[in-house]
């Protein structure tokens, strides 16, 4: 079933999933990007949405 806030959610997690990635190469592993990457994760959990780049067989994430 289409859910449209749940899809604006997802949006809304892959691009601060796209900012983490940039601080990652720009400053390293930092406390800060530890606790955004973790904030994400939460969200991603809480709201049951997969990142969909991490895909690695049919529909798991590893």
């Amino acid at each position: 079933m289409f859910n449209p806030i749940k899809k604006v959610i997802g949006w809304n997690l892959n691009r601060k999933q796209a900012e983490v990635e940039k601080l990652m190469e720009e400053e390293g592993f930092t406390d800060e990007v530890l606790e955004k990457q973790v904030a994400i994760n939460e969200a991603r959990h809480k709201h049951d949405i997969t990142d969909e780049s991490k895909l690695v067989y049919d529909k798991y994430v590893q």
